[in-house]
């Protein structure tokens, strides 16, 4: 199978090429610059779809960059950097001769409203009441493409955790630093999933052969709170 990922060089997207690589897919990036096995986002735009079986998007501004504030011009950067790639990956796929089978789009949780007891569906209602819930909103409005052929898959994943990058490596930094502690009460729900557990999912998505549009919500078996999740 050849899977074009947007975003594929980014820590989700280096474990999911690694996890289609082993299982004998051809993986072709989308990113800032062209160059081996990788087109940029400005010749997806101007040339179209290149052939291909499935299309993921994973592209995002990383919302914990310490090194930058939460003005407007961020935020703006936030929403962009998600819905317009997704929109240009939407577009590049109604447009297509030869469409892809499968379109997945890997958003967030942040779409329900948090609750320490609460327990969410696919269905649950949601995507209206904060910036988060409302940016997961636009973003998957964005990969919508009435009558595409293309089996059209949404995964609303938690934080993802794993070594070598993602929150973790945001996270860490100020507690080598002697700076660290809970955010707030700490006691708010931390909804996570493992980063092989994710490529798994996404993967299983590329996969399958069923004809099926859905979102899905994937998380860890157990939610913990911010404390919890910093106890030994």
């Amino acid at each position: 199978m050849r899977v074009l990922v947007g975003g594929g060089t980014g820590f989700v997207g280096r474990a999911l090429t690694q996890l289609l690589r082993s299982r004998g897919h051809e993986v072709t990036h989308v990113s800032r610059q062209g160059g081996k096995d990788r087109i940029s986002w400005e010749e997806l735009s101007h040339s179209g779809l290149p052939l291909c079986d499935a299309v993921v998007n994973l592209a995002g501004e990383n919302v914990l960059n310490p090194f930058r504030r939460w003005s407007d011009a961020f935020c703006r950067e936030v929403i962009s950097s998600r819905v317009e790639t997704t929109k240009t990956l939407a577009k590049a796929i109604a447009d297509a001769e030869q469409p892809p089978r499968a379109w997945v789009l890997v958003t967030g949780v942040g779409y329900y409203r948090p609750s320490p007891t609460a327990e969410y569906t696919e269905d649950s209602p949601g995507g209206d009441f904060d910036f988060f819930s409302r940016l997961v909103s636009s973003w998957e409005a964005a990969a919508l493409i009435p009558g595409s052929p293309a089996r059209g898959v949404v995964v609303r994943s938690g934080v993802v955790l794993g070594q070598g990058g993602g929150a973790i490596s945001q996270m860490l930094w100020p507690f080598r630093l002697g700076l660290g502690g809970p955010l707030g009460s700490g006691l708010q729900p931390f909804p996570w999933i493992h980063i092989r557990d994710l490529a798994g999912i996404v993967c299983h998505a590329l996969e399958r052969k069923r004809t099926i549009d859905t979102a899905q919500s994937d998380l860890a078996v157990k939610v913990v709170t911010e404390i919890q999740n910093k106890t030994p």
